[in-house]
């Protein structure tokens, strides 16, 4: 073999061995040794990050991440240790409950409920973990009071055997930094709540004295919590909310407090600013702070120069619209997509810090703009198919596939489908867009989807008209592959795909109608029992052949076989047998002569006081069995109620 030729065959040798040893260096940085039980939380995740499959799936991520050696492992173990507290925390609705202790508004007024608690009882904002400590010590009967009055039972339960948890949750930071715990959530919404108060105490300028050129502040307390606590949480690195509007007005309201201000309110002006004895020259700032000093003494003068300064630059001599002030806060405004440092390697995978990213926005809970969050959320999740597609082995493509069916759900919320697509069928019960109704409504799915292509061009109207411009482009761009969303169901659903969340759409308007009454405390009477009848007849036919009925829905329709429900059948009768004419009860063989139209079909029962057996007998012939079950309780509960 000559050398040329021989060189030939190493340098051959050399780049097959390179394409074996990259292709392993491929699969080993591809798809990570959890990638797979990632996925399979996600979908639990997206569906409801507050419930107990998605604790219960946390905990078996934990499990898998725990055999992990690398950096990026560890940093992942650490991360789902404080989130898998979180989701635990969401499961027994503490976040909400939380809330609610921290939220004097909720249940001020209603201290007759709330028996443990001490007069001027409030949840203090302090950065102090001591006083905090003590203080949630001191008041725990009536934070467990509260609770059992105000918060779910499951939350009520969670506080009487963990206290010392939740304290520490509130007061002790983790030991590892990341935007996903227990306490970072808990700081966010009190950060939300303080920019709330804020905003809602907004009218606090007002123009003084009906149309002179002076502000005054109302009710403003020297040390004002709300701002300290907008302010400690613009410098939070993990603060998720846009903060502008209230540093601005907290800027405004500490200007308003000065003893500056209120000497410039007495003897000067305020914008451009002067006072008696001075010349309005910008020149002449000795002269003003001399005088000011002789005059409010020396506190008028405490940092003179910037308050001179930011009076000149801020004219507060004007109308609660017109307010404005030159300091930018925008950046506060900024909804970043934090990251918590993931680095991918052999072990987490080549799509760890991404996919981390996405769980990051779906477990978020506190927003300011959650169309936003979800537009973000759809931007990452495209991104995570992107990376297993890149990586092209069979594995990595099943997890494509199954990150698929997240993100149609995330994109579905982000282009507003399910507002669209439930106010599409409000419209057709009207008629308003002659789309074939027997398709559309149909469970049949071949039919339906049949209805939704033949109407395309209906339902396109409809939306340019009725739904937003990012549904609007979706349909444009995708409407075939919508269709197919919503009317092919997908194996193993487990209803959590896009296909469960929209076919029972149709039922939406009955259900959500219907709703409050299975948290109604009023007693069943004939108007009641009338409506819900009707109402309970058409949620049971709308929601036949439903495979994944709602949380509402299964609420409304158990109450409806429910015994709260029982006795409309009694009321209803009653309401029937009051609309028939004097002559039907005449010609009964056991009705009395007298017995006639009343008023109100309770008052129609008093014919029947003293031959209660008839109308039973009647009641039967007439409406059937359902009618007198519990017959003589509702008799006699209707009779008392009427003084009989």
């Amino acid at each position: 073999m000559s050398a040329k030729r021989l060189l030939l065959y190493v340098s051959s040798i050399f780049l097959i061995s390179n394409v074996f040893a990259n292709s392993n260096t491929s699969t080993n940085f591809g798809v990570g040794s959890c990638d797979s039980i990632i996925s399979d939380f996600v979908i639990d995740l997206e569906h409801d990050n507050g419930s107990l499959n998605t604790t219960l799936m946390c905990g078996k991520v934990l499990k898998c991440l725990e055999t992990l050696k690398s950096e990026s492992g560890r940093k992942l173990k650490q991360l789902y240790d404080s989130r898998c507290e979180m989701y635990e925390f969401y499961s027994h609705e503490m976040m909400f409950c939380s809330q609610l202790l921290i939220d004097k508004r909720i249940y001020k007024g209603s201290s007759s409920k709330v028996s443990n608690c001490p007069d001027g009882y409030e949840f203090p904002f302090t950065n102090s973990e001591h006083q905090l400590l003590d203080y949630l010590n001191s008041v725990k009967p009536c934070v467990l009071d509260i609770a059992s009055v105000y918060c779910s039972a499951p939350a009520a339960n969670y506080l009487v055997t963990n206290y010392d948890q939740f304290i520490n949750y509130m007061i002790v930071k983790p030991e590892y930094e990341n935007c996903e715990n227990v306490y970072v959530e808990l700081n966010r919404y009190q950060c939300k709540q303080s920019a709330d108060m804020i905003k809602s105490r907004g009218m606090w300028f007002s123009t003084y004295n009906g149309g002179s050129s002076s502000l005054e502040i109302e009710s403003v307390e020297k040390n004002d919590k709300y701002c300290n606590k907008v302010k400690e949480c613009s410098l939070d690195p993990w603060n998720i909310l846009p903060l502008s509007k209230s540093l601005q007005h907290c800027e405004i309201v500490e200007a308003l407090q000065s003893d500056f201000y209120r000497c410039l309110k007495t003897h000067g002006s305020l914008h451009p600013v002067s006072i008696e004895g001075c010349s309005i020259n910008y020149s002449n700032r000795d002269c003003v702070k001399t005088t000011m000093a002789a005059r409010c003494g020396s506190d008028a003068v405490v940092d003179f120069n910037r308050r001179y300064e930011w009076f000149n630059r801020n004219n507060l001599n004007q109308t609660l619209g017109n307010l404005r002030i030159d300091t930018n806060y925008s950046s506060f405004d900024e909804q970043n997509n934090q990251k918590n440092g993931i680095i991918e390697d052999t072990e987490v995978g080549k799509c760890a810090p991404v996919v981390d990213e996405l769980v990051t926005l779906l477990s978020r809970r506190i927003s300011d703009d959650f169309r936003k969050l979800f537009r973000i959320a759809n931007e990452t999740c495209a991104r995570v198919m992107d990376c297993y597609e890149s990586i092209g082995t069979p594995e990595a493509l099943k997890l494509k596939k199954s990150y698929q069916s997240i993100c149609d759900k995330v994109e579905f919320s982000c282009d507003d489908l399910d507002g669209c697509l439930t106010s599409f069928y409000s419209k057709q019960r009207e008629g308003a867009y002659d789309v074939d109704k027997k398709d559309i409504f149909s469970r049949n799915l071949t039919r339906k989807r049949g209805g939704f292509l033949a109407g395309q061009s209906k339902f396109m109207k409809f939306a340019e008209g009725r739904c937003t411009k990012r549904a609007k482009r979706y349909l444009q761009l995708k409407y075939e592959y919508f269709v197919n969303l919503i009317t092919t169901k997908p194996e193993n659903d487990n209803c959590k795909s896009v296909f469960a969340r929209t076919e029972n759409v149709q039922c939406n308007e009955i259900i959500e109608q219907m709703y409050w009454k299975t948290t109604d405390l009023n007693e069943m009477d004939s108007k009641m029992a009338y409506e819900s009848s009707k109402e309970c007849q058409q949620a049971e036919k709308c929601m036949t052949g439903a495979t994944c009925p709602s949380e509402d829905a299964t609420k409304v329709l158990n109450w409806c076989e429910s015994e709260s429900f029982r006795g409309a059948a009694f009321y209803s009768c009653l309401t029937k047998l009051n609309k028939l004419s004097s002559l039907t009860w005449h010609n009964h063989y056991c009705a009395e002569a007298i017995v006639h139209k009343m008023q109100k079909p309770e008052w129609f029962l008093q014919f029947f006081k003293y031959n209660k057996d008839c109308l039973k007998i009647i009641m039967l012939e007439k409406c059937g069995s359902d009618a007198v079950r519990s017959f003589s309780e509702h008799f006699d509960h209707i009779l008392k109620s009427l003084g009989g």
